[in-house]
């Protein structure tokens, strides 16, 4: 043990004399070692900044390689077969068709756009809603959109010589359900005449026969029952000549119930005075009216009295009006 630790230090000691040499013949040049760090500082940051969140240069070698691919690109774009001069006119080519296609679906808009002014002033003519006109309004894009060259906008004009505003602020809360019913029959009677199988779709109206009455609603009612043959509807209305049009009229009735008290030794007396001072609880119920207590609950919408043989004889001409009415085309 004692002549192996001998020769281990011994050859440890060559060791290190050798190395001494080595070192001592070692130039040492501060400056090529700074320059050497700055070198090594510039490709890091350009593995960092050529390759960015796309792209992660990790050393050197991928960006000589990255270099390589590069350089084959920029050759393939400046080659001999005028690559650049191809694209050019691929992109001449491409903007226009764009601008044919654009120009193709501009005149489609204005054409169909006419019809549907037409088709819905038309309807809101029965509607109550005399002298007001639905405009279409395409507007110029500076530059082609996905949606084409133009923007489309729905306006109203409410009166003759009035503004064309846009939807929402030239129609009242009832003018706009009544637009809208114009909008969906007259696209639903579209489709249906050409063929074209939609999706049932469910449409709720509330209050869009507020301020109407008379032969109004009545027009209302039917426009509705034709928008039913193709989506359900859903109306929430006060007059008889709608609800007549439903294919299932449902009423909707609101009470107070008073929870009974009663106990031992409490007289009847005792038992009113304790209903009245209690607040009871509101109760609602739907019910489906069919038959006689339909023609009674429309009676009751048109008079206030259920029981008036006028309001009755009226509710059954109603019904009958339009049972004649949804049988025709």
């Amino acid at each position: 043990m004692a002549t192996r630790t001998q020769r281990l230090g011994i050859d440890a000691a060559d060791i290190a004399a050798e190395l001494s040499g080595y070192l001592s013949s070692l130039s040492a040049d501060p400056a090529r070692l700074a320059q050497v760090q700055d070198r090594r500082g510039e490709l890091a940051r350009a593995c960092r900044e050529i390759g960015g969140p796309q792209e992660q240069l990790d050393d050197v070698d991928a960006l000589l390689a990255w270099g390589e691919r590069a350089a084959a690109r920029l050759a393939e774009l400046d080659g001999p077969q005028d690559t650049a001069t191809v694209l050019a006119e691929r992109l001449a080519a491409a903007d226009e068709e764009l601008a044919g296609a654009g120009d193709e679906l501009s005149r489609a808009r204005r054409r169909l756009g006419e019809r549907l002014e037409q088709a819905v002033t038309a309807e809101l003519e029965g509607l109550e809603m005399k002298g007001a006109r639905l405009v279409v309004e395409l507007e110029r894009l500076d530059e082609p959109g996905p949606t084409g060259l133009e923007s489309v906008a729905l306006t109203l004009v409410s009166h003759p010589g009035a503004p064309a505003l846009p939807l929402g602020k030239g129609a009242s809360g009832g003018e706009l359900s009544r637009i809208m019913l114009a909008l969906e029959v007259v696209l639903a009677d579209a489709a249906a005449s050409a063929g074209a199988s939609t999706h049932t779709r469910t449409l709720v109206f509330d209050e869009i026969d507020a301020g109407v009455g008379g032969r109004a609603a009545r027009e209302i009612g039917r426009r509705l029952a034709r928008l039913a043959r193709h989506h359900q509807v859903i109306v929430v209305t006060h007059l008889a000549q709608v609800a007549a049009w439903a294919g299932t009229h449902l009423v909707v009735h609101k009470e107070t119930v008073t929870e009974p008290a009663s106990g031992p030794g409490l007289s009847e007396a005792s038992e009113r005075n304790v209903r009245k001072s209690q607040p009871g609880r509101t109760r609602t119920q739907v019910l489906v009216v069919e038959g006689q207590e339909r023609e009674r609950e429309l009676a009751r919408m048109l008079s206030g009295h259920e029981d008036s043989q006028a309001a009755l004889r009226h509710a059954a001409e109603l019904l009958q009006e339009t049972v004649v009415g949804q049988s025709e085309p």
